[in-house]
């Protein structure tokens, strides 16, 4: 539409007719300026149409924009929202509404979520995070300050050096966040930094603490600074906590976190620098897996002391070692009390670094479904240590009676032993009771200190060796004594001071198809009345590399009896040994075919079989 009306020139050429004309062309031009520049701005204008303004095929594109919604809604749901049980168990929020579609539900879910954190930050409270001032009191406020218990409360320490003098209590519900912040002892004293319980809080069981969140941060103990015994973190009858990036530091004595009677607890990416002990603590733990009875934790009120124990933990991908200001820790993971009919369970060890540690790296003791698998072991006292439970830890919650139990079903698996100080696998038993059920699959070893075993095995019973790799021991690469069904398959030893493998006084094993090289001593012996030694196509080479002449491929010794030796294959191309395989007249009942001794032996019979009641074949060469 024109935005001027058109005048009259009339019907006389004169001085109006003129102007009048004039003035028209004028406004014609502004018009079609005017509708040039409104069409470029339709074009280009987001809004120039609504949805319902706009045909297609016949329908408004608003009409066919709400069919196909609907139709994709229906699609979601398959068309009655109940053929696909997995698409309509998506829709399901975590109150149990149900929503139109997955992101419907999602959307909704994150909304609560959100709803239900509550941010504090420490320094809200007063907390200035200068390393000087006590900001103990302005910490436990921010803590104290939720308005609901059974909200999360998310308390965030910005950066900083926090000081801490006594005990900081944490409630359930609890996310700290502590990245780039350091909280600790900076002055003397012995309270734990974080503990999570209340004084005279009876909370039998598991009946603690939970749902509670460390993420982030440094807990320093500065135990080099300061006197007495210390731990940064504890956490007794409590349940579903996790522990993340968090550096542990500096702890005498005692942990950096200690779990009496405590259970589902996630412990990952964290680091564990720096412990001293007296001597009489050389046992103490990074992590203790401990049992609320008197004596494990004296702090805890006395009703507590029930005897719960801790199950249900998984310590993953964290680094234990040596702080820049005191030494590594003296154990990784392990347990050292216990009470009569109460097992540590579930117990999960995976992918961690042990550097440096100045006693077993892990250690667990009566223990029952356990998995240490994936850890590097370099430079340690010991690695793993499954161990038998003291006589001081025999009794019931009472004290007076005296039970016999071991842990079981214990799975050592994929690791790495570098350069031990001792043993890299120890499992030992007590006389009265034997280690049950315990599984040594793809290990690694490469080195231990000399007259050290690569593997220990004392009165246990149901050892299971497979595919170890093994170079570069002290003594034995895998030795067992006073225990019964030990069996060794695949794998490959090569270069002990002693003896490759050695059982002394074990009943029921069998070592099949392990390749062992370049032994001190013999390349298998058996002694001290071993009886159903079953030793099948291995083969040995170079043994006696101490001495020439002086040791055996193979040497079944000191009656032993009711044994075979099958396919068996001995070779030398070093110093030669001096037999390929020696049965000694103290055997009885020994069976032996297709061994094959050629292995340039010192003495002239390469093969002899001194037992009586011998069982033979031509095919021992």
């Amino acid at each position: 539409m024109a935005r001027y009306p058109y005048r009259k020139a009339g019907n006389t050429w004169d001085r109006i007719f003129r102007n009048n004309y004039n003035q028209n062309l004028s406004d014609i031009e502004s018009d079609i300026k005017d509708a040039n520049s409104a069409l470029d701005n339709h074009k280009t204008s987001k809004t120039a149409h609504t949805s319902e303004q706009i045909d297609h095929g016949g329908f408004s594109v608003a009409n066919r924009i709400k069919n196909l919604y609907s139709r994709f809604a229906n699609l979601v749901l398959n068309h009655d929202g109940t053929s696909i049980k997995e698409v309509v168990d998506i829709r399901v929020a975590t109150d149990g509404s149900i929503h139109l579609t997955a992101k419907d539900r999602l959307d909704y879910d994150y909304n609560k979520i959100i709803d239900r954190i509550q941010w504090v930050s420490v320094k809200e409270y007063g907390a200035l995070g200068d390393g000087e001032t006590d900001d103990t009191a302005a910490i436990q406020s921010a803590l104290d300050a939720r308005p609901n218990a059974s909200k999360m409360h998310f308390v965030r320490f910005p950066p900083g050096t926090y000081k801490v003098t006594t005990s900081l209590r944490v409630d359930s519900n609890t996310y700290l966040w502590m990245d780039g912040a350091t909280v600790g002892r900076f002055s003397q004293h012995n309270a734990t930094i974080f503990v999570l319980y209340r004084d005279g809080v009876v909370t039998p069981g598991y009946s603690g603490v939970s749902n509670v969140i460390f993420d982030g941060g440094t807990i320093e103990g500065n135990s080099h600074l300061y006197t007495g015994g210390f731990t940064l973190l504890t956490s007794p009858h409590a349940s579903n906590i996790m522990i993340k990036n968090v550096t542990f530091k500096n702890v005498r004595d005692n942990h950096a976190i200690d779990l009496p009677g405590s259970k589902d607890v996630y412990i990952k990416n964290c680091f564990f620098l720096g412990q001293e002990t007296s001597d009489s603590r050389f046992y103490a733990e990074a992590i203790q897996l401990d049992t609320a009875k008197s004596g494990s934790y004296g702090t805890i009120d006395s009703g507590n002391l029930d005897g719960t124990v801790t199950k249900n933990v998984t310590v993953e991908n964290c680094y234990f070692g040596a702080s820049a200001e005191m030494g590594a820790f003296h154990a990784g993971v392990g347990s050292h009390s216990a009470v009569t009919g109460k097992f540590y369970e579930n117990i999960k060890v995976i992918n961690n670094t042990f550097e440096g540690m100045r006693y077993y790296s892990v250690k667990p003791m009566k223990w029952r479904g356990v998995v240490v698998s994936g850890n590097r072991f370099l430079n340690t006292y010991g690695g793993v240590y499954v161990a038998p439970i003291p006589d001081g830890q025999l009794y019931d919650l009472g004290g007076t009676k005296v039970t016999y139990e071991t842990g079981s079903d214990v799975v050592i698996n994929a690791n790495t032993f570098e350069n031990m100080g001792e043993k890299a696998i120890y499992v030992l038993g007590r006389k009265e009771i034997y280690q049950q059920d315990v599984t040594i699959s793809n290990n690694i070893v490469s080195g231990t200190a000399d007259g050290k075993k690569g593997i220990f095995i004392r009165y246990a019973d149901g050892v299971n060796i497979s595919n170890h790799q093994s170079k570069n021991t002290g003594s034995q690469a895998i030795y067992a004594e006073f225990s019964k069904n030990i069996s060794t398959s695949g794998g490959e030893v090569k270069t002990t001071k002693t003896d490759g493998i050695k059982l002394n006084a074990v009943k029921q094993a069998n070592i099949n198809n392990v390749s062992i090289q370049d032994t001190g001593t013999h390349g298998i012996m058996t002694h001290g009345g071993c009886s159903g030694i079953d030793l099948k196509y291995n083969k040995i080479t170079d043994p006696s590399q101490s001495s020439a002449g002086g040791f055996d491929g193979i040497y079944m010794s000191n009656d032993t009896t009711d044994s075979s030796l099958i396919a068996n294959k001995i070779r030398s191309s070093k110093k030669a040994p001096r037999r390929g395989i020696w049965v000694t007249e103290t055997c009885d009942n020994i069976v032996a075919f297709g061994n094959d001794t050629r292995c340039r032996a010192v003495e002239a019979d390469s093969y002899r079989n001194s037992a009586t009641n011998k069982i033979e074949t031509s095919g021992n060469v």
